[in-house]
Order: structure tokens, then sequence, then C-alpha cells
């Protein structure tokens, strides 16, 4: 920045450029004023097209969210949709961070120390840029938490799922258990065995087993483990 020049260096076209302008086609008197009013002109634009992009994350959290209450555990456990969104949503918070946080300090010491060829006049539009990349600063620490709690709770889901997929496998293993210890007693090769000559000893055994698999089933089920 000279004192009637500016230059911008990008590797593509910017918005905010063709916005500006646009704008000094509109209010060419705004080139009078300064080369350090062209430059808040481009800064402001930038940042005010971030506003937009924050609602958009906004609304993709949100909607990550209700897909994560709206399905059960299991499903939400096998949906990578979710978890890929996440990721993706975080991705993008940090490269907008990575990219607004040099343009903070930035102002923060244009508006501290000064800068050559910006006036006292334009300084108060600089500090109201400034406060703007507060505000995008904010809302992205704010959606970085929101994230962060979906995860949390994202996670606390799978959790669950599999404390409720481990329960269901130790309920039916101690049913399966129990009608084979019996069979495994009576299966052993000793000359006496209590009923093991029994008439109905066979029968016996097989209701034993059938009434112990059904009683484990029922406490199973009354403490919904199954």
């Amino acid at each position: 920045m000279g004192e009637d020049y500016a230059i911008t260096v990008h590797k593509k076209p910017i918005k905010a450029l063709g916005d500006v302008k646009e704008l000094l086609k509109a209010k060419p008197g705004v080139l009078g004023k300064g080369s350090d009013f062209i430059i808040h002109a481009i800064l402001d634009e930038i940042v005010d097209d971030l506003f937009p992009l924050l609602e958009k994350f906004e609304q993709r959290i949100s909607k990550v969210q209700d897909e994560i209450f709206a399905s059960s555990g299991y499903t939400a456990v096998q949906n990578r949709t979710i978890v890929n969104d996440l990721f993706c949503i975080k991705k993008d918070l940090l490269q907008i961070k990575k990219v607004l946080w040099p343009h903070r300090e930035t102002l923060h010491s244009l508006l501290t120390r000064g800068a050559p060829y910006v006036h006292d006049e334009s300084l108060p539009y600089f500090r109201d840029v400034y406060d703007h990349v507060m505000r995008v600063t904010e809302m992205l620490e704010t959606y970085r938490e929101l994230l962060s709690s979906t995860m949390e709770g994202y996670l606390s889901m799978v959790s669950n799922n599999l404390n409720i997929v481990v329960k269901k496998l130790t309920a039916i293993t101690a049913i399966i258990m129990v009608p084979g210890l019996i069979a495994g007693i009576y299966g052993m090769n000793f000359a006496h065995v209590p009923e093991l000559n029994a008439e109905l000893g066979f029968y016996e055994a097989l209701v034993l087993m059938v009434v112990s698999a059904a009683l484990l089933f029922g406490y199973f089920r009354y403490n919904e483990w199954i």
C-alpha cells in the first residue's frame, strides 16, 4: 500500500475485490480519500463474506446433531457419514481460523502501532473491521465447542451401544453355559452318578436344562439385558 495505490496478491479471483470495484464505480469519491480507505473496503468485504459461511457451519452442525439423535445407537454407529461430516466440519473450521488469525494480528498491530499511509481518519473504520474479525473468531470458537460437544455425544452413544452389545452377549453366554454345565456333569465317566441309571433321567436332565435356561432368560429379560 502506498500513498495513492493499493496492491493485492491472490491466486484466484476474490469476490470481495469485485464488490469493491462496483463500490468504487458507484462512489468514485472513495478513491480521493486515499489508499487506506480502499484497503479498508477490501478487508471489510472479505470479513463480511465470512458471516454467511459461518451460518452454513451452524446448519451443518445442526444437521449432524439431528442425524445422531434421530437414529438409534446401532444405526448411528454404522452410519460412517456422521463421523466423516464431523471431521470435515472440524477441518473447515480450522482452515478458516488459520486464514483469519494472521489478519487479526495485522489489524491489531495497525491499530496499536500505526502504519505508513494509514491516516487517523481511517482508523475508526479499521477498528470496525477488527471488531468484525473478533466476532468471527468468537463464532469460530463457539462452533468448535459445539462440534466438540456433538463429537462427545456421538462417542457416548457408541460407548453405550457397545455396553448394550456386551450385556446381550454376556446374557446369551450365561443361558447357554448352564445347560452345558448340566450336560457336562451327566456326561462324566464315573460309575456312580446320581440319576444316571434312572429310567427318566434323560428327560429329567432335559427339563432341568430348559427350566434353568428359561429362568435365566426371564431374569435377563426383566433386567433389560436382552
